[in-house]
């Protein structure tokens, strides 16, 4: 039945309507062995554009681009360390994998034909199609997958989703020395390429990969994973050309300056990637899959200011605009009309607070106080007046655009707004410990963080405790002082202001200092009485201990509740910067990964949030909207499932 499901979902690609016979530099005969260990007489040599190999004979500039704003990217072209979209919207166009999601989140073969599971969803059987080649003129074999995600594994401290790979066999002695701790953000631009000579003696390649043949190969995994297929359908994982790794079996600079693979775009030109102003990709014409492009190019143009961006689409000096400013969201729908679509993004937010006993999630004192922090917070008051409603006020750990997500849920008490319980569940911990500090909300001067004013004017108001607003100039500065810990007084001005009462906000008022760059220090409760709900047994004038709360958000990269449940709060988790661990919550995780359906998963997984509900490893914020604007020189714009454009889909005159 599992077999039967599984093809049906993927379907299998035709081989007939090529766009163009592929070129064929030499022969392609080669035994599994040889395709294992990368031997392969197909590689880059006399074919033409082999200067640049991602360049098609024949190629010219293209001057009818559908330019497209976006943010620099501030890593390597590859799909293994694209874990931002500002670069994962790019190397998904140079780069295909077994599959790819749809606008909806289902599976669409590629490069596969058929990704058949056996029935404990231990060992699955691919096949690929015989007829494809990277732009280089090379043969796409079962030996790339292979080599390119054993690379991924040997360098998981730097590639964050290898760990999606973690159930194959063999993981723990191909990343031996390289795993990424848990809650680690992994900083996929830091490998380097050593010089030869000075390179340690390479990991052994994934044992569970057994390569059958150039078309076909098996995946072992050591548990039952039923979601592996919408993991390799994600991006990250599409085969590099053997060219690409240097004779020490490292990627080579190279080839990351001027990437090339199996897609339906590659780069224009030999440095394409023009730093700071622009990047142009062209139409791969050795592509033959489903996502074939129906223009004649993509310009991504490198925007600092968004609000730049919005004017020069509204004068049609830009085609597409996928990040509206918060400056617009009140007024793009009367600006551009019928030249707008909204989605439900895959982006949730929420609030991380610190890893100390006070606050702890195993504790009853840490779980009383994050719930009345939860409760404190009037979501969809925030989401009207900050965001213009492109946010959704959160019901529980995982969007709406995934199967399990249950927005009529009862257990989701602690997130609706409540001030009589929120000051209830203060005073309940206050009766194990006394509450002595003061709460640190930070505000990222380079993001939309107004609504942080408010938030902790809504917290101050419920729980009679003293609350700051700490700006810091980007999000690297943050993430630093959550690691270091901050001291008291961090942030206070020279001369700082006397407390403003409860419910009154000193300083500037919510929002009016949006991307000041200045500290919003002035922001303290007066301390309530000895013995009442939030009071501080703390002489006038003393430092107060902080604790910094700082809002954060996941993108997962495949549409299943695991893509968030486990990431995030599993102990093994690369999002887990709370440190939260529950072995009742991991038992749920492992048998929901095990279930033979996405549709009994989701119950389990619907379990499992239960307890993520009552312990509250973080404080579930809202669910992000994308608003995405054209000119009116394009049309054909489709949104995927995460809500990014399908920029091989769009038109232009």
């Amino acid at each position: 039945m599992v077999k039967t499901l599984v093809l049906g979902m993927l379907g299998v690609l035709g081989l007939a309507g090529c766009a163009m016979a592929p070129h064929e530099p030499g022969t392609n005969a080669t035994n599994a062995t040889n395709a294992t260990n990368g031997a392969n007489s197909d590689l880059p040599g006399s074919h033409p554009g082999a200067n640049l190999p991602g360049l098609p004979p024949g190629a010219k500039p293209l001057t009818n681009y559908v330019t497209v704003a976006a943010t620099e990217p501030n890593t390597r072209l590859l799909p293994s360390t694209a874990v931002d979209k500002a670069t994962s919207k790019i190397t998904r166009l140079i780069f295909s994998g077994l599959a790819f999601l749809d606008e909806r989140g289902q599976v669409k073969n590629d490069i596969a034909t058929a990704i058949i599971p056996n029935e404990t969803c231990t060992i699955y059987d691919i096949e690929i199609r015989p007829d494809l080649y990277f732009s280089d003129g090379t043969l796409v074999k079962a030996g790339n997958f292979a080599r390119t995600w054993s690379d991924i594994v040997r360098n998981a401290d730097t590639r964050r989703e290898a760990t999606l790979l973690k159930a194959v066999r063999g993981y723990a002695d191909t990343a031996r020395g390289h795993e990424v701790p848990s809650g680690t953000m992994a900083n996929p631009g830091a490998a380097t390429n050593p010089e030869v000579g000075s390179v340690p003696a390479l990991t052994p390649e994934l044992e569970g990969i057994e390569v059958m043949s150039d078309t076909h190969f098996k995946v072992h995994l050591e548990r039952s994973t039923c979601d592996f297929i919408s993991r390799v359908a994600t991006p990250v994982f599409a085969p590099l050309p053997y060219a690409a790794f240097d004779q020490n079996g490292k990627i080579s600079a190279s080839f990351t300056e001027n990437p090339y693979g199996y897609g339906p775009y590659m780069l224009s030109r030999e440095g394409a990637w023009e730093r700071g102003v622009q990047l142009n990709l062209v139409p791969n014409e050795r592509y033959l899959g489903p996502r074939l492009a129906k223009n004649e190019g993509i310009s991504f143009k490198f925007y600092r200011d968004r609000d730049a961006s919005y004017r020069d689409l509204q004068t049609d000096e830009l085609d597409v605009d996928d990040a509206l400013p918060v400056a617009a969201l009140k007024t793009y729908r009367d600006q551009l009309g019928a030249r707008t679509k909204e989605h439900v993004s895959s982006v949730t937010s929420f609030l991380v607070l610190p890893r100390v006993a006070r606050f702890s999630p195993a504790t009853d004192e840490g779980r009383w106080r994050r719930q009345a922090i939860s409760l404190s917070l009037n979501r969809a008051e925030i989401a009207r007046k900050y965001f213009s409603l492109m946010v959704i006020p959160a019901t529980d750990f995982v969007s709406p655009v995934v199967l399990g997500y249950d927005k009529t849920r009862s257990d989701n008490e602690a997130l609706r707004f409540d001030l009589a319980r929120a000051k209830a569940a203060w005073a309940q911990a206050n009766t194990l410990s006394p509450w002595e500090g003061e709460l640190v909300l930070a505000r990222v001067d380079n993001e939309s963080s107004e609504w942080v004013e408010r938030a902790a004017s809504q917290i101050r108001t419920a729980l009679g405790v003293s609350v700051r607003v700490v700006s810091f100039p980007d999000r690297a500065a943050l993430r630093k002082a959550a690691t270091e810990g901050i001291s008291p007084g961090f942030g206070q001005p020279s001369q700082p202001s006397q407390p403003s009462q409860p419910g009154k906000s000193g300083g500037k008022n919510p929002g009016s200092a949006a991307g000041s760059g200045q500290d919003k220090t002035n922001q303290g409760g007066q301390p309530g009485q000895p013995g009442q709900p939030g009071s501080l047994n703390t002489p006038p004038g003393a430092l107060l201990t902080p604790y910094l709360v700082y809002a954060d958000s996941w993108e997962p990269k495949y549409p299943g509740m695991n893509a968030y449940l486990w990431p995030l709060f599993s102990a093994a988790g690369i999002g887990n910067d709370s440190g939260y661990h529950n072995p009742g919550f991991e038992d749920m995780l492992g048998k929901a990964r095990a279930a033979v359906s996405e549709y009994q998963a989701s119950h389990i997984y619907h379990d499992a949030e239960t307890i993520l509900l009552r312990d509250l490893p973080v404080i579930p914020l809202w669910f992000e909207k994308t608003a995405v604007g054209w000119s009116t020189k394009v049309a054909g714009l489709h949104l995927d499932w995460q809500g990014i454009p399908q920029y091989w889909r769009i038109t232009k005159d």
